[in-house]
């Protein structure tokens, strides 16, 4: 796939226009999910997403084909979602308690029976609560190692901190979420 994007990359870059809509295909998805992890909101993930194709189409000049051009597009999605975090921050127009969090994408593996479904999507809606609640910080750190499976080094980057900074900011949000999540996993388990 990194070398199919390479070259994808290099014909859009050479004014291809069919071969970056390939490149929005193969990578909207993610994108979208990476946002609306770091969000909690699907318009803004939709916006994030969108922002994310319309720069990296305007900035096609500067991606460095020796970079896979996913995390091209990573970088580009996460410094967007970090600017909107700082801007609402700034600006106070919600509060991180009252968003209210969607829903994961069901796991590819199996077909479950009924009661199993139901008990892994209220897991799965508890999760998602929970990472919504974190500080906007944890939160980030912890979907960009966590969930999008960015190193270290490359979070660091992103969130503009050290890689010390990064895994002191996720081993609270771990805790943070271990420690909302105890109540429910206890009842869930008869505790």
């Amino acid at each position: 796939m990194v070398d199919q994007d390479r070259s994808l990359a290099a014909r859009a870059q050479a004014g291809d226009l069919r071969a970056f809509e390939t490149l929005v295909e193969r990578h909207r998805r993610r994108i979208y999910s990476l946002a609306y992890r770091m969000t909690c909101t699907h318009e803004d993930a939709d916006d994030i997403m969108q922002e994310t194709f319309v720069r990296a189409y305007c900035n096609l000049r500067r991606f460095d084909p020796a970079r896979p051009f996913a995390n091209w597009l990573y970088t580009i999605a996460a410094n967007l979602c970090l600017d909107r975090q700082r801007r609402a921050k700034r600006e106070r127009r919600v509060a991180w308690e009252d968003v209210e969090g969607g829903r994961l994408e069901p796991a590819a593996s199996g077909v479950a029976g009924p009661d199993r479904v139901t008990e892994n999507d209220e897991l799965r809606e508890q999760i998602e609560e929970a990472i919504a609640r974190l500080p906007e910080r944890q939160r980030a750190a912890l979907v960009l190692f966590e969930v999008e499976d960015l190193k270290i080094t490359e979070v660091a980057g992103l969130m503009s901190c050290s890689e010390g900074a990064v895994k002191s900011t996720l081993h609270r949000a771990r805790r943070r979420l271990r420690d909302e999540l105890r109540d429910y996993v206890g009842e869930r388990s008869g505790t």
